[in-house]
């Protein structure tokens, strides 16, 4: 009964939790992972600049299957090769780190003048991605073994403890002094994610649309409106809302709405954060208010950026995307 379970739950997140990419509130604070296109884009006081970018999200603490999400990125502009390079690390665990995916990205995206402040941007991105199934800290109830021995299953149904996979991402993104929009795919080549060598068995592709303006109200205050559409085979989300910055205190409220097979108001999201010496730290607290909410009542998320500056000429603009 023991093998039966485990067989059920490898399937299951074959097919469905490990078929799907990570999500985040604060997706503008993610650029690589937004969209490859915005590799150089960052900038101190109008001047190109060397961004670097960390997001930690805690979805469901205290829950025996939440799920911990952590991505690191670095990108900056080189003049020489007329567009921007970077590098991103992201790795998610859940069901209490039974169920692990890592990887490391690397990206490039040419830049190109389509007017005196508009610019378009094409970034691909690739590297290699890990997942693993850790047996040690799988726990299926009370009433069973929380200690699961592989070697006991049936040889031709034992799954590999770990798969490794390429993949490769593109993006475009068109901007100007106030305003943003991009498009991007990812998992392009659909890789196989089965731990039984299923070839049934891929990463969808993903879709992402998002934009966004920045509105200046006065000196010391401006308001920027973004919105995110992402969709990836069932599962379809719209993240949209509004942060505000005076006097370098950033606050904020958003909303997420999922579409198609799981339609629900999914949850709402408050931030708080503040910018001082190249530094942006924000902070969101979501509260879930769709159906399943007892599963998922609410999340945590902290995004750290730092941008130095560079001696590099481009871009200029464009802080709706800084």
């Amino acid at each position: 009964m023991k093998h039966q379970i485990v067989l059920s739950i490898i399937a299951f997140t074959g097919t469905s939790l490990l078929a799907q990419d990570p999500h985040f509130t604060q997706f503008y604070a993610n650029p690589l992972y937004m969209n490859p296109a915005t590799a150089g884009n960052g900038f101190v006081k109008e001047a190109p600049a060397g961004r670097l970018t960390t997001v930690y999200r805690n979805q469901g603490p205290g829950l025996p299957n939440h799920t911990k999400t952590f991505s690191l990125g670095w990108d900056q502009q080189f003049d020489k090769l007329h567009g921007g390079v970077g590098a991103q690390f992201i790795t998610e665990s859940t069901s209490n780190g039974f169920i692990r995916n890592s990887g490391l990205l690397v990206n490039y995206a040419g830049r190109f003048n389509v007017g005196k402040k508009t610019q378009l941007s094409l970034g691909l991105q690739g590297g290699a991605m890990k997942k693993t199934l850790d047996f040690d800290k799988l726990i299926i109830g009370e009433s069973y073994d929380k200690t699961i021995d592989t070697n006991l299953l049936n040889p031709t149904m034992k799954p590999k403890s770990s798969i490794t996979y390429p993949n490769i991402n593109m993006g475009t993104l068109i901007n100007g002094e106030h305003y943003f929009f991009g498009i991007s795919v990812f998992n392009l080549t659909k890789p196989n994610i089965s731990f039984y060598h299923n070839p049934n068995v891929v990463l969808p592709r993903r879709v992402a649309i998002h934009g966004g303006y920045s509105f200046s109200l006065s000196n010391n205050l401006f308001i920027i409106p973004q919105v995110q559409y992402q969709k990836q085979e069932n599962e379809t989300e719209i993240m949209l809302g509004v942060n505000a910055n005076q006097n370098n205190l950033i606050y904020g409220l958003w909303y997420r709405q999922t579409f198609g097979q799981y339609r629900n108001f999914d949850a709402f999201a408050g931030t708080i954060g503040y910018n001082f010496k190249g530094f942006r730290l924000i902070y969101s607290y979501d509260v879930a208010i769709s159906d399943g909410r007892s599963a998922i009542p609410s999340s945590h998320e902290l995004s750290l950026r730092y941008c130095w500056k560079t001696k590099q000429n481009g871009p200029k603009f464009c802080n709706a995307l800084n």
